[in-house]
């Protein structure tokens, strides 16, 4: 049986191509009604992660030491600031990935109007769902972005990031950089959002809001049941 030979990931791929062809080449022009048999006797494969792609959790001894590793780590991003102030820039999206598990986008590109500092509120718009979770500005963010605050103010996006291709293959270049730098050379970006998830686990919807999911399942099956570093 094919789904016995291939891996998962690769069987449902070899589906998925077939379906189009199917629906062309059949001389009575199949529709949904008439692929849902075929399909229903199709074996259901899932997915299955490998345990290097398992999300990380990472202890506060492994937070602090990503963190520190920003001082040592040769960063080209923000070209247009100097390398202590592109230092300022990475720990503070560090630290916000932390404290508020945005995807790398929703981060990258976030806008100071998302920040509110007389009411100590920060806004980010989940890329997924469109929420908007109205969130604490929290007392370590704030001292993070008061520093960067006149350095990157005049770009519009809180950590200055350049938006193009070219900003986007630099700020994971210098991911890349950092990581390296902390020993913890397989350790993704999505992996503070896993970290996240677990510090707020536990109290009430916490980590569903911050996180902007519907489900609890979620949060607890694809976040919380993270292993270690």
């Amino acid at each position: 049986m094919l789904s016995d030979q291939l891996a998962p990931a690769t069987f449902n791929k070899q589906v998925l191509a077939l379906l189009p062809i199917l629906r062309r080449v059949s001389p009575d022009g199949w529709d949904d009604e008439t692929m849902r048999p075929l399909l229903a006797t199709m074996p259901k494969v899932e997915k299955l992660k490998t345990d290097e792609k398992l999300p990380v959790e990472l202890s506060r001894k492994d937070l602090s030491k990503l963190y520190q590793s920003v001082d040592a780590a040769a960063l080209q991003s923000p070209a247009s600031l100097s390398l202590s102030d592109r230092r300022q820039v990475w720990k503070a999206f560090v630290v916000m990935a932390t404290l508020y598990g945005g995807r790398t986008n929703e981060l990258r590109l976030m806008k100071w109007e998302q920040i509110d500092f007389d009411k100590r509120r920060v806004r980010i718009r989940q890329a997924k769902t469109g929420k908007v979770p109205d969130l604490w500005l929290h007392k370590v963010v704030m001292m993070h972005l008061r520093k960067i605050e006149f350095l990157t103010r005049c770009t519009g996006r809180v950590l200055g990031f350049s938006p193009g291709s070219r900003g986007h293959d630099r700020f994971y270049e210098d991911w890349h950089a950092i990581r390296q730098q902390a020993g913890f050379p397989t350790l993704e970006v999505r992996d503070l959002r896993e970290t996240c998830a677990s510090i707020y686990h536990g109290y009430s919807n916490a980590a569903e809001y911050v996180l902007g999911h519907r489900q609890t399942k979620v949060t607890t099956r694809h976040y919380v049941s993270a292993r270690r570093l």
